[in-house]
């Protein structure tokens, strides 16, 4: 679920990986570049076990 002022989303469901972008973000370009890189960085570090969703948090 997104958040308010929230403009990219990422979800995982067995081990199937969505990224979900607000579509006013898809106006700057590099605004896209920047929401996916923080999304795939979800996907590389918690979704793939690489550090503890705890972790994740706790750096937030």
């Amino acid at each position: 679920m997104m958040t308010e002022g929230s403009v990219g989303l990422y979800s995982e469901s067995d081990r199937h990986f969505d990224i979900w972008l607000e579509l006013h973000s898809l106006e700057d370009p590099l605004n896209v570049i920047a929401i996916l890189a923080h999304e795939i960085g979800h996907v590389i570090l918690p979704g793939q076990r690489r550090i503890s969703p705890d972790e994740e948090i706790r750096n937030r």
